[in-house]
């Protein structure tokens, strides 16, 4: 099985939202926002595997891996039969908090830290890949990879498949 989660919209908690409904038993995460006065409890996320799989599961991140796609690698983490492939992702995870100006501009600031089970931070960094695939980090380069002969084709699913 694998999960292919390679960029991440502006679609708040697509992904990782999946992961924050279920009901508690594994920690996969925890979460602490920053607040004026320092930083909120620490809130940990938990799920509960409706089906345990022997099988390896594979999970392709690239570069432009972020956001809600970055918190479900995250969570990943906390199982042993995951492997992430592909490229270190992004290390943008927080949500945004929306501010405005007196002018009406707006602006935004990242006020979450998400951590793993460890209280390790990724934020800024990144969270590294079992087997480093090295997709080009130039943005056009790394859509246009995919296609030859004007076709679509993931060299790293293909290799997944043939093995």
């Amino acid at each position: 099985m694998s999960f292919e989660i390679n960029y991440g919209k502006k679609n708040k908690f697509n992904i990782s939202n999946s992961i924050r409904n279920n009901s508690c038993e594994k920690h996969i995460f925890s979460v602490k926002t920053k607040t004026s006065n320092g930083f909120t409890p620490v809130q940990k996320y938990f799920i509960k595997p409706s089906k345990k799989s022997e099988k390896k599961i594979y999970l392709l991140t690239s570069p432009f891996s972020s956001s809600s796609t970055e918190i479900f690698v995250l969570g990943s983490l906390s199982f042993n039969n995951l492997e992430r492939l592909g490229s270190k992702t992004n290390g943008i995870f927080s949500e945004l908090l929306w501010k405005q100006l007196p002018n009406g501009w707006e602006y935004s600031l990242s006020n979450e830290v998400y951590m793993d089970t460890k209280d390790k931070t990724y934020e800024g960094d990144g969270i590294d890949v079992d087997d480093n695939f090295e997709y080009s980090k130039d943005k056009n380069l790394f859509y246009s990879s995919f296609f030859s002969s004007k076709k679509f084709s993931d060299k790293l699913v293909n290799q997944i498949i043939e093995n």
